[in-house]
């Protein structure tokens, strides 16, 4: 357990891991003190949690297409729920392989957003929208992964066009479904 509540889990050691497995070589990664947060990461950083790498395959620079996603929601990448970026990267990568162009629009309609009920911080679920299941077979629950996070540079993590576009901080939307 992260001591004090709400810190992170992550160390120089784990990076180490994480660079080398997923050739993140030159990027700019930073161990948050004990008094930050995944919420609210300082300027010119950005939140990502280590289970985004290992349990989603996340690469970096994020994908243009994830970025337009989240963005699109006015939510922060590190808002979402493995799961859900799971569903983003597995389309992304099924639309490489047929040599399928896909938009946002694509996106938009193949998969909905909502908020996780009852959870301590803003989070939101990605799941495919009723009658497009696009892939299949992923857990109906994460490990636990929210411990683990780290800053990472934003120029590391994003498309040099999009640095203004991205949001960093979490913000408070409508605990509904958009």
């Amino acid at each position: 357990m992260p001591d004090p509540p709400g810190s992170t889990l992550c160390t120089e050691r784990s990076f180490s891991d994480l660079r080398s497995r997923f050739g993140l070589g030159e990027v700019n990664l930073r161990v948050p003190s004990p008094d930050e947060r995944a919420d609210n990461p300082p300027a010119g950083l950005y939140t990502l949690y280590e289970g985004f790498f290992y349990s989603c395959f996340l690469w970096l620079p994020v994908p243009r297409l994830v970025w337009e996603y989240v963005t699109s929601y006015q939510i922060a990448l590190s808002h979402i729920t493995m799961r859900s970026l799971r569903h983003l990267v597995g389309i992304l990568i099924q639309s490489y392989e047929s040599e399928t162009d896909i938009t946002l629009a694509h996106l938009r309609n193949l998969l909905e957003i909502w908020q996780v009920p009852k959870s301590e911080v803003d989070r939101y679920y990605i799941s495919p929208a009723k009658g497009r299941k696009v892939i299949d077979g992923f857990p109906s629950k994460d490990e636990p992964y929210t411990d683990h996070f780290f800053f990472v540079a934003i120029e590391d993590a994003v498309h040099e066009d999009l640095l203004g576009l991205v949001l960093t901080r979490w913000g408070i939307l409508c605990p509904m479904r958009f």
